[in-house]
């Protein structure tokens, strides 16, 4: 069995240090692991993480993890996030052996390891050269330790007078309450930003996935979206088939009717007939010539911003701002006054 002295503060500095300890520990060897936490001060968020990392590793690889004698803070916070319940507490090493034995019996001999964070690396140098020959196990409370360097526990009584005994013991008690409200804080921020990262992400991909089956809606249905919302359609340049109607300023071709009189000689009929035919041919050619050239192009309205894809030059009105353009066959555009709509 393995007995750890974990002393000073377990936090952001340290906890890397534990945990790759604990890490490289837990791959090498197969027996119980029993961290002594007398000399821990107390614990900040960073050491909780670090802790529940290496515990969820043991529990992985089927080792035994236990506490031994923490101090009043750290068991509050063990007791109070549940980790005492799967790892247990034990106040004796005795008690810690008998609850997990060893795996190999093959030699008596319990190696101690100390990991200490800067701040109490001189302290704990100092009482492990004082009392480790006269102390049965080597793993003490500072203030014992301090005590076996003044000459047992009757100078350690003095040091600890009656009328400065209660005001010490509440100002410890002070600030033990104010570093665990301090971690718990630590742990519910990170709590509460982990959720929140995840409503984000849940969020994104539900707009995400509403964008992609509108687009993909828009595409089957020949509409195009604009980012404000407005979406209109564009068809297509019809055929020159059919009634042509004429417009003010629109060029095209008119349909020119030609008056059939009865009442006339056959001479007069062929030469209306030649008229019409002349009539028609030079509507034709005016056709033809004004047929729009077909293209296919996304152009930015410059009244309101929108894009339109026009497929041939010509006169063309914004359907969402109603302004009236037209495009040349060189795709140059020209704007009129705008429409008064109701």
């Amino acid at each position: 069995m393995k007995i750890l002295a974990i002393r000073g503060v377990l936090d952001s500095s340290t906890g890397h240090r534990f945990e790759r300890s604990l890490m490289d520990l837990l791959r090498e060897h197969q027996e119980p692991i029993g961290l002594d936490f007398s000399g821990l001060k107390y614990m900040t968020s960073a050491g909780v993480a670090s802790f529940l990392r290496v515990s969820q590793r043991a529990r992985e690889r089927n080792l035994k993890l236990g506490i031994l004698r923490p101090s009043q803070e750290v068991g509050m916070m063990l007791e109070f996030l549940g980790i005492a319940k799967h790892i247990p507490v034990f106040q004796s090493e005795e008690e810690m052996r008998a609850a997990m034995p060893e795996t190999v019996q093959s030699l008596d001999v319990v190696e101690k390891y100390s990991i200490q964070s800067p701040e109490a690396s001189s302290s704990g140098l100092a009482s492990s050269g004082s009392h480790s020959s006269g102390v049965k196990g080597g793993i003490l409370p500072t203030s014992y330790s301090g005590a076996g360097m003044a000459g047992g526990s009757s100078v350690s009584s003095d040091l600890r007078s009656p009328a400065s005994g209660g005001s010490e013991e509440a100002f410890h008690m002070g600030q033990s309450m104010g570093r665990l409200s301090e971690t718990l804080d630590g742990l519910t921020r990170n709590l509460k930003s982990l959720g929140k990262t995840m409503e984000d992400l849940q969020r994104t991909e539900h707009s995400l996935k509403e964008e992609f089956e509108k687009d993909r809606a828009a595409r089957r249905s020949g509409k195009v979206q604009n980012s404000d919302g407005r979406s209109f359609a564009f068809s297509e340049s019809g055929s020159g088939s059919g009634t042509a109607k004429a417009r003010p300023g629109a060029s095209g071709a008119v349909e020119v009717p030609v008056a059939r009189m009865k009442d006339q000689a056959p001479g007069s009929a062929s030469q209306a007939r030649n008229a019409r035919a002349g009539l028609e041919t030079s509507a034709a050619r005016r056709m033809s010539a004004s047929q729009p050239a077909e293209m296919n192009r996304i152009l930015e309205c410059e009244q309101c911003g929108s894009k339109l894809r026009i497929y041939h030059a010509g006169r063309h009105l914004c359907p969402a701002c109603k302004i009236e353009f037209e495009v040349e066959t060189d795709g140059s555009t020209s704007y009129y006054e705008k429409l008064a709509t109701s």
